[in-house]
């Protein structure tokens, strides 16, 4: 092989390499950052159903009620999974609208409730004690439904993927 062959094909496999190298960050990037679709679920309280939208927070980290939906409409919910109980706040800037809150433990029990949360730049909403999901329901649900604590709560954690 020719001197001036030898050096073209190895600029051809340089340029490859870095297109390489840039391919993979931006498919990295792409892959961390980009918001992916929320998983769908249903979730049983009693009789009543709510098609709910689940956020996986460990995947999805920094996600907010804000990014989502203005009202929830009636039959509708937003639910967030979280990675273990704790006692997870809800600030209330995060909210649109009223909504209902529900805390629920690993044994998907009703823990928990705030009524009618308010949006507001200076409240925050806390559970008495830990739980794994966060559950927000459109604002009169918990009084339409009857939700008490300690009622039972049905879906699937893993969401419809």
């Amino acid at each position: 092989m020719e001197y001036g062959a030898r050096v073209s094909v190895e600029h051809r496999l340089v340029w490859i390499g870095i297109f390489g190298v840039i391919v993979t960050l931006v498919a990295f990037v792409a892959y961390s950052f980009w918001p992916t679709a929320m998983t769908a679920t249903a979730v049983t309280l009693g009789a009543k159903t709510f098609h709910a939208d689940m956020v996986d927070v460990e995947r999805q980290p920094g996600e907010n009620i804000t990014e989502h939906r203005g009202v929830l409409e009636d039959n509708r919910a937003l639910l967030y999974a979280y990675p273990k109980s704790d006692s997870w706040i809800v600030q209330a800037r995060d909210l649109h609208s009223a909504v209902d809150i529900l805390w629920i433990t690993d044994n998907k029990n009703v823990a928990y409730i705030a009524k009618n949360a308010q949006p507001s730049n200076s409240h925050v909403y806390r559970p008495g004690g830990a739980a794994r999901y966060v559950l927000y329901l459109p604002a009169g649900s918990v009084e339409k439904y009857s939700i008490k604590s300690g009622q039972s709560i049905t879906f699937n954690d893993k969401g419809d993927r």
